[in-house]
């Protein structure tokens, strides 16, 4: 810190958490926007609860509270405690996957990822949290969707009929 202190004599230095892989910081930054807290936010109850410590990623699965998981381009494998992953392990995972990794090995379901801000435009965030919109420059090798919001929301459509059906035949 001291390093940066001196460095700020005669520019602007930060220091930042080192944080892997692409758009890092989007999810808290729409997450703050959105409900006010960055991360570890419980909506249980109807409203946006924080508490780190409690309602994180690694707290959620390490204390067994979680039942089933749907990962997103994020390699949860790859960068959670070892505690966590073998969580997950026992788990249902369903994945959307960019490119074969450790989450992949852990997952019931991989379905394949778009690669944001290459085969579907979108807002960025640095790590630094500055915001940098990309425009795509290809398109994904397959054509059953455009981006994994579009996966998401075919996903939820077709829970949504399953639920439907279900109902139906009580």
């Amino acid at each position: 810190m001291r390093f940066t202190q001196e460095c700020n004599k005669f520019t602007k230095f930060v220091i930042l958490a080192n944080r892997g892989h692409c758009n890092v910081a989007g999810f808290n930054q729409v997450l703050s926007w959105q409900v006010g807290f960055p991360f570890a936010v419980d909506f249980s109850r109807g409203i946006p609860r924080y508490q780190p410590g409690e309602y994180s990623t690694v707290d959620a699965l390490t204390r067994g509270e979680v039942d089933a998981v749907l990962c997103m381009c994020a390699d949860l494998g790859a960068h959670l405690p070892k505690k966590a992953v073998e969580r997950l392990a026992e788990l249902p995972v369903a994945s959307i996957e960019v490119a074969p990794g450790p989450m992949a090995f852990v997952s019931d379901a991989v379905m394949p990822g778009v690669f944001d801000g290459m085969e579907c435009e979108g807002t960025f965030y640095r790590m630094d949290n500055v915001p940098i919109y990309a425009r795509a420059f290809t398109k994904p090798p397959f054509d059953f969707t455009t981006s994994n919001k579009d996966t998401l929301e075919q996903l939820f459509v077709k829970i949504k009929e399953k639920k439907a059906c279900k109902e139906g035949k009580k």
